[in-house]
């Protein structure tokens, strides 16, 4: 069970790293028919079997999360605040046309 929602995280988040929201419902699909057969080729019971499939459903969509959110990181600009803290005023002033 551990080893399934692993996998399942691990999905997710190449899933969220590459593809859009679009991708997590066949993901989610393909990942319950997976879990489902291994749990009855293993002869799991039915109750086992619906919650392995419920969490790795979930599994699923935590990692899509994760993979969301790393790729917004590698996308976030990154500022140089020693250039803005030493900016002279006089540059401000000039740019945007205001006078203090």
């Amino acid at each position: 069970m551990t080893i399934a929602i692993a996998i399942s995280v691990l999905a997710g988040m190449a899933i969220g790293f590459r593809f859009k929201i679009y991708m997590v419902v066949p993901a989610i699909l393909t990942a319950a028919l997976s879990t489902a057969a291994v749990s009855v080729a293993q002869g799991d019971q039915f109750w086992s079997t619906a919650s392995v499939i419920v969490l790795s459903a979930v599994a699923v969509q935590i990692g899509y999360l994760c993979g969301t959110f790393a790729y917004s990181m590698k996308e976030a600009p990154v500022t140089d605040k020693a250039q803005v803290a030493g900016a002279p005023a006089d540059a401000y002033r000039s740019r945007t046309g205001l006078s203090v």
